[in-house]
């Protein structure tokens, strides 16, 4: 997971770079070069955008999350220009707050169920210790 991260930040740091490099070129003159850099921009988004649903998803099933179906605005498909077998979704920008909301959500419900077992277990153990306090007086008396 740490090797994606870094990978993304690369991605991310190269894409920057080969923006500049595209502004700084005369759409003109230079037709071919800008194509050739509109390539490489296309190619490191797309692994960015493997990089970024892989990392979400792989939250979604460990949280075991229930991603709700018909939603088409949350994906856009890509054969990766190989065959059919290469056919993968990817998260659009909408499906990526929206699947971090669900995740926020489950996590946020997680953490209330947890909230919950320490509060009625300090209650209990704080019950029961005020019970042997009791009993440990009246025995001393």
């Amino acid at each position: 997971m740490f090797d994606e991260w870094r990978e993304a930040r690369a991605l991310k740091r190269e894409i920057d770079l080969l923006e500049k490099e595209r502004l700084a070129l005369d759409p003109v003159t230079n037709q071919q070069e800008l194509t050739r850099i509109a390539i490489k921009i296309s190619d490191r988004q797309q692994r960015l955008a493997v990089i970024d649903t892989d990392r979400i998803l792989l939250k979604v099933r460990q949280l075991g999350i229930e991603l709700p179906t018909g939603k088409e605005s949350w994906w856009w498909d890509d054969m990766d220009y190989v065959g059919p077998d290469d056919y993968r979704s990817y998260l659009t920008d909408i499906g990526k707050s929206a699947v971090s909301k669900l995740i926020k959500e489950e996590r946020r419900k997680n953490l209330e169920w947890w909230v919950k077992i320490v509060v009625t277990l300090i209650t209990a153990l704080t019950g029961l210790v005020g019970a042997l306090i009791g009993v440990f007086s009246l025995l001393k008396k």
